[in-house]
């Protein structure tokens, strides 16, 4: 939902805006998509572990969920990384300089993310989702509702 008011907040007429809030909407449900999968997996993993099923083929499944599962979240980073690019061209207005600097250095570490996925570098994996989704995205989505178009949009809603 952020993406949509992000979108409406650098002008819904303007053409990156509307790609940075589709792309980053995108993103999200590839990314809850491929969670909600794996979740899924890795519960049919553990009752097929407690029967007796061959642990050869309970493991050859668990890679291939883990697998498609990366491959969700990859699709998922990139996305979101293109999105944060897209709304960090649309805010061209000098006072958002720093804001659009902000998130375009969210966008590198959005499509790094999706890279590291690529290479498959699971240690790696986890370190740059703690720094994007721990450290950069809340403190970016703190930022954006201060700047001032969501606090009218709030007040107008009361």
């Amino acid at each position: 939902m952020a993406a949509f008011f992000v979108r409406d907040l650098l002008g819904r007429d303007r053409a990156p805006a509307r790609i940075g809030a589709f792309a980053v909407g995108a993103g999200a449900l590839l990314w809850i998509t491929g969670s909600v999968l794996q979740l899924g997996g890795h519960r049919a993993i553990g009752l097929m572990a407690t029967h007796a099923n061959p642990i050869e083929t309970t493991n050859s499944i668990a890679f291939t969920i883990d697998t498609v599962a990366d491959a969700f979240a990859l699709a998922a980073f990139a996305l979101i990384g293109a999105g944060m690019l897209a709304f960090a061209v649309a805010a061209e207005r000098p006072r958002h300089r720093a804001w659009a600097g902000y998130t375009a250095a969210i966008a590198a570490v959005m499509l790094v993310t999706a890279g590291v996925y690529a290479a498959g570098n699971g240690g790696f994996e986890d370190l740059m989702l703690a720094v994007g989704g721990v450290v950069l995205l809340p403190l970016w989505l703190i930022w954006t509702g201060r700047t001032g178009g969501f606090q009218q949009e709030s007040r107008a809603m009361r």
